[in-house]
């Protein structure tokens, strides 16, 4: 669990992402049993991270405590448009 590793170092967690893995099991509880103790270990890690840089696209999130919506991070093109598409 990077989140409460980082904090316990005393370092700060910033968590890029436009999912978490507590929302996708916690959908996954629904059908099954036996794993809700996870979905709260990891919630509480997440919610120990200094800050999540939020990507467009994102399901909820709300373990984090400070959250910044940014843009999709990527590098620049190194084609043109024309090579592309051809």
């Amino acid at each position: 669990m990077a989140c409460t590793a980082a904090a316990r170092a005393g370092i700060p967690c910033v968590c890029v992402s436009n999912f978490s893995w507590d929302f996708i099991y916690s959908e996954y509880l629904l059908s099954t049993s036996g794993h809700e103790k996870m979905v709260w270990q990891i919630a509480e890690d997440y919610h120990k991270a200094t800050c999540l840089l939020r990507l467009p696209g994102h399901s909820p999130m709300p373990a984090f405590r400070k959250v910044v919506d940014v843009p999709l991070v990527v590098r620049r093109a190194r084609r043109t448009a024309a090579e592309v598409r051809a």
